[in-house]
């Protein structure tokens, strides 16, 4: 998750380059997902023992169950 937050993060970079702090909310996040062409992750299933597909759907709840815990670290 923290790969795909990333790459959010690098094309905010690249957007506005002479920016030292950038700030964003996590629907700005979960709008640059959906506007990827494709975005899924494969996961192993022990039980099936191969790889189980998720998609855009999965993967924003994930990230989003990531952020609480990362600001709830801090």
């Amino acid at each position: 998750m923290n790969g795909i937050c990333n790459l959010f993060e690098a094309s905010l970079k690249q957007q506005f380059p002479g920016k030292k702090n950038i700030t964003y909310d996590v629907s700005q996040l979960f709008q640059y997902i959906d506007e990827l062409p494709d975005c899924s992750v494969l996961i192993f299933d022990d039980r099936l023992n191969a790889y189980a597909p998720y998609g855009k759907e999965w993967v924003k709840k994930r990230i989003f169950v990531h952020l609480k815990k990362v600001a709830g670290a801090k």
